[in-house]
């Protein structure tokens, strides 16, 4: 449904599951607009971000979402579904979107991407999102401010 778009899958999961996207390709006949990587360990990360447009999370849940804010490190923008935990810094700060986790609709986003533009605007932003929000000193930070809140709140 997202005509010129390929999909580059990086990750190992259950075999069956695999074989069943498998047969899903086979039978709409995209096989070579499908590339399977398997497990990406760290090495590898930066050849694979330099190779990826966006990086594609519609995942039914994920409590964080770590390889989007991987990939917004790169300077990858990112289409999550709203049950990433990442979701909502990401619509904030304009690095990507949010898609419902439905082929439909990712499609659509895929579709709707074509010109570039907003690609690239989510591009340039994606990196100083993921130094303000996810940076050790960033986290840092946040976690003074707890301590600092912790301590205020126990001082009479």
């Amino acid at each position: 449904e997202a005509p010129g778009a390929r999909l580059i899958v990086g990750g190992a999961g259950d075999e069956a599951y695999r074989a069943e996207i498998d047969a899903l390709i086979a039978r709409h006949n995209v096989g070579d607009r499908v590339e399977w990587l398997g497990f990406i360990d760290e090495v590898a990360k930066p050849g694979f971000f330099q190779r990826i447009d966006a990086l594609a999370m519609p995942s039914a849940f994920e409590c964080f979402g770590l390889v989007a804010a991987e990939a917004l490190g790169a300077g990858v923008p990112v289409i999550v579904s709203p049950t990433v935990g990442v979701a909502d810094m990401i619509a904030d700060a304009d690095c990507g979107i949010i898609v419902p986790p439905r082929a439909d609709a990712l499609a659509a986003c895929l579709r709707s991407l074509g010109d570039g533009a907003q690609l690239a605007r989510w591009r340039a932003n994606a990196r100083p999102t993921a130094l303000r929000l996810f940076s050790f000193g960033a986290h840092g930070a946040r976690l003074r401010d707890v301590y600092d809140t912790m301590v205020s709140a126990r001082r009479p």
